[in-house]
């Protein structure tokens, strides 16, 4: 077995705001491991090739590679910084890295350094190149954010200093990064009255550290941009939805909090591929706490949805000819409690019924992967399958595996029998599951298979979806945040 190194990350080579989040899908539909947790990545090391090729992680992570290719292999550090030595079937390395930065690496036997060849990279927080960068601050230089978004060139950093801002901010300008000077005191309001807080037409853009609420329709949108970034933002009672990413990729949603939408706090919708990663992100009190609507690779790590209508909902709908829901990965994530009927609906909610009191919801969706999640409390079902709104839209080759379901009303585990290949094994589980023999029948192991009606299912989720919003509709409550965020100017908590 080889050696497993710990070390600390060098200096910086250029800045990076994303991660490749579609690379880690892939890895995942491969049959690679995902990461057993917050601060442990796992990159696979296959026969001239690492996946995924890039990651992104906070400093303090760390990334470990396991060797699951048939030829020796090396992780080697273009910069002399780590070095596995040859690695064989099986064997694995790690790496702590302890400082922000870009480190490429490569396999010495079949690449160089440069990116030549079998090479990888890893992107340590949001690194800075250490060259002149644009600067503008809101309000020194300009009293509105709109104003210094105008202003811009490509690339500018934008700091927003602790206050309120009442606008709705377009933005047209590459590779910005609109920074919040305290994550809870620099607030992007809409009062209700406004539409969307930030609508991005532009690539590359990131928003981090700052508040966005109260807009009618989205605290943020990204429409048709290839890379995004939305880091350590609060997104409150906007009332369709928190962030919401339309025919755009390669984006991340890092450490943010989403409150009282009427359709989902983080929505991906009609992309493919869409290599969107949300991480460790927070969904409470919104009629859904994730949705996708035809979004093919979306990866969902350690995060919490809790006290939403419904946890987590990947569908396939009618929209864009052919674009469908396939492709999710959820790992490692806690839902609780999903049993919120009382936001008021907006967007898909308010065309069609929910199955309220669900955790995971796969509806009409494909080839997802639910593994090592957390589910419980949940006054109808811990993970469903089912038939698209649409019940022709049939769900396929799904896995729901190694997860833990407790206190489910109806039941634990369930499948209405449309569709083929969906599976479920190794979960641990307390209550029914439906059908009874759902983990015997419908094991992993046992397909190809076909699946069988099972009509209590079927009839519930027909009923649901043809039903309208639930009565008893009102506002929500304020949410308990920090008044400051912790090592900024005048936070002493």
């Amino acid at each position: 077995m080889a050696p497993h190194g710990v070390g600390r990350a060098g200096s910086p080579t250029k800045p990076a705001a994303l991660a490749l989040a579609s690379a880690l899908l892939v890895a995942a539909l491969v049959g690679v491991p995902a990461p057993a947790g917050a601060a442990t990545v796992e990159v696979a090391i296959g026969d001239n090739v690492f996946l995924p090729q890039v990651v992104h992680v906070e400093p303090g992570d760390t990334v470990r590679w396991v060797h699951r290719g048939f030829r020796t292999h090396t992780v080697t550090s273009d910069t002399g910084l780590f070095d596995s030595g040859d690695l064989h079937g099986g064997d694995a390395y790690s790496f702590t890295f302890t400082k922000e930065g870009v480190y490429v690496y490569h396999c010495r036997h079949h690449g160089a350094p440069g990116k030549v060849g079998q090479w990888g990279q890893v992107v340590v927080g949001t690194p800075d190149d250490g060259t002149d960068q644009e600067v503008i601050e809101v309000p020194g230089d300009f009293p509105t954010i709109q104003q210094a978004v105008d202003q811009a060139r490509p690339g500018a950093h934008i700091l927003v200093a602790p206050g309120t801002y009442r606008e709705m901010v377009t933005v047209s300008t590459e590779g910005l990064v609109i920074r919040g000077g305290d994550r809870f005191r620099a607030v992007l309001q809409g009062d209700d009255r406004l539409e969307t807080g930030f609508l991005v037409t532009a690539d590359g853009v990131t928003i981090e550290d700052l508040t966005v609420r109260n807009f009618r329709r989205a605290g943020i949108a990204f429409r048709g941009v290839e890379g995004f970034a939305v880091l350590r933002v609060d997104l409150i009672k906007n009332r369709t939805y928190g962030v919401v990413a339309t025919g755009s990729s390669e984006g991340v949603i890092r450490r943010s909090f989403g409150w009282g939408s009427g359709d989902s706090a983080f929505r991906v919708e009609d992309c493919f591929p869409c290599g969107v990663l949300l991480d460790r992100v927070t969904a409470r009190t919104n009629v859904m706490g994730y949705a996708g609507q035809n979004a093919t690779g979306v990866v969902i790590l350690d995060s919490v949805f809790a006290g939403n209508g419904v946890g987590v909902v990947p569908s396939t709908l009618p929209g864009p000819a052919g674009l469908s829901g396939q492709g999710t990965l959820l790992l490692g994530n806690r839902l609780r409690a999903n049993n919120d009927a009382t936001v008021p609906v907006a967007g898909f909610a308010a065309q069609h019924g929910l199955l309220f009191g669900t955790g995971i919801w796969l509806l009409g969706s494909s080839n997802a992967v639910a593994r090592g999640n957390r589910i419980a409390g949940h006054e109808r079902y811990g993970v469903l399958v089912s038939a698209g709104v649409d019940p022709a839209v049939k769900p396929a080759n799904n896995e729901v595996v190694g997860n833990t379901v407790t206190d489910s009303g109806l039941y634990a585990l369930a499948w209405d029998g449309a569709g083929a290949d969906n599976c479920f094994e190794g979960n641990e589980v307390t209550g029914p599951t439906g059908p009874s023999d759902l983990q015997v029948a419908f094991r992993c192991s046992a397909r190809p298979f076909q699946g069988s009606a099972f009509a209590a299912v079927r009839d519930d989720v027909r009923q649901a979806l043809a039903s309208g919003p639930p009565p008893g509709q009102r506002e929500p409550p304020e949410p308990r945040r920090p008044s400051c965020q912790r090592g900024r100017p005048g936070c002493h908590r």
